[in-house]
């Protein structure tokens, strides 16, 4: 009888644990994504990264408020004509993600640099980007996801849809655990006057 109680705490627990990892993942991607988005990083899940882009600049390749997909890339997989994703120089946008047409490559210095051109702009851009500065290669416009992430980017929607199931889920998961724990004690309790009898 102890045996059979036991199999059915560690299954508790198994279950109890699972949950819990699957919520903290849920919650460290929702955070990790949404520290990217601010801090204009790249947020890559494996080789590809899913980017919102925010100006008309590659109308109408890339329309504003567009989702992108984008692979990660080195300077070595660029060559003209590719849509890349870069780490901006220009003053006016320093450090955040840029996405333009590479129109042309020239080498300064020994290295490698691209000359870039928004689709949408009367001209290239003033500043040439570096080696180090590509991020990945844009692949293809992701309409549905932009749908989707338009809902999820209000600030209201995502309040209501993500952090506050997220909270009540927490929260579930901490009283289950607990009323678990208690019926597990109570039915060792029960086993253990049962064999004393």
């Amino acid at each position: 009888m102890k045996k059979v109680f036991k199999k059915s705490i560690q299954r508790s627990k198994t279950k109890s644990i699972i949950s819990i990892f699957l919520l903290t993942f849920l919650i460290s991607s929702v955070g990790y994504l949404t520290y990217c988005q601010m801090s204009s990083h790249v947020a890559f899940i494996g080789n590809y990264a899913f980017l919102k882009i925010l100006t008309s600049s590659m109308e109408p390749k890339i329309p504003a408020g567009s989702y992108i997909l984008a692979e990660k890339a080195t300077a070595a997989d660029i060559t003209i004509d590719d849509i890349m994703v870069f780490t901006s120089r220009d003053p006016s946008i320093y450090g955040k993600m840029n996405t333009h047409r590479v129109i042309d490559v020239i080498y300064e210095n020994g290295q490698k640099t691209f000359v870039t051109k928004g689709d949408n702009n009367n001209r290239q851009d003033s500043l040439n980007t570096k080696a180090e500065d590509v991020d990945a290669k844009f692949i293809k416009v992701l309409p549905m996801i932009t749908k989707i992430g338009d809902v999820v980017t209000n600030k209201y929607v995502f309040f209501i849809v993500i952090l506050i199931p997220s909270f009540l889920l927490i929260v579930i998961c901490v009283v289950d655990v607990a009323k678990k724990a208690k019926q597990v004690e109570f039915e060792i309790l029960v086993a253990d006057e049962v064999e004393k009898m």
